[in-house]
């Protein structure tokens, strides 16, 4: 920013500030944030700077996908028809924008997730969760069995959602991609078994 400045630049620059994830740090008994979809490994900072644009702070929930349709329009290209996300620039200007009202996101290992305001859906090879954010924003209380019903409407959302990206996944999953899913559903696995046995003791 002190190079942009004294060019005489800044104000005529459009500053990204954000992260690709967070971090488990034991929180939910992990400490990484390789398939951890919880709020701790997938809240991040996003501050954008445009130019002409005042300050402000939207509560609304947008997704790192949303940055590349924003910075296209800011630049004045178009995107290509099935490019994903939605552009933030009406945010920043103090309009609405579009989007579905909801966020994705997927781990390495098969799980995914789908966040509205109030719920917070985890669908994971092993179980399902449900959390209702409003009353229980740190996700400590699993409401997939008595909330069946908003875990369906969920669960529905987001394999809609992932039909819709299904067609720019590649064909055939990388390698190394696989083995790390292998390793980390050993481990998973193992976390279990360990916490069994603990609770058995």
């Amino acid at each position: 920013m002190t190079g942009l400045r004294a060019a005489g630049l800044l104000d005529k620059t459009v500053l990204i500030v954000t992260s690709d994830h967070g971090e488990g740090l034991f929180d939910h008994d992990y400490f990484f944030h390789d398939f951890n979809l919880y709020y701790n490994t997938l809240w991040v900072p996003l501050i954008i700077k445009v130019p002409g644009a005042g300050k402000r702070e939207i509560p609304g929930l947008v997704q790192l996908i949303d940055l590349m349709p924003t910075v296209l329009e800011l630049a004045g290209i178009e995107p290509n028809s099935d490019a994903q996300g939605y552009s933030l620039l009406p945010l920043l200007t103090g309009k609405e924008a579009a989007g579905g009202g909801f966020t994705i996101a997927e781990s390495a290992v098969g799980s995914s997730a789908l966040r509205s305001e109030q719920w917070k859906l985890i669908v994971s090879p092993k179980k399902t969760e449900l959390y209702d954010l409003k009353l229980d924003p740190g996700e400590r209380k699993d409401l997939a069995k008595t909330g069946k019903k908003t875990a369906e409407e969920l669960r529905a959302k987001l394999s809609e959602a992932a039909a819709a990206g299904e067609k720019d996944a590649p064909g055939e999953p990388l390698q190394a991609g696989t083995e790390f899913r292998t390793n980390m559903t050993k481990a998973d696995e193992a976390l279990e078994e360990a916490e069994g046995s603990e609770h058995a003791g």
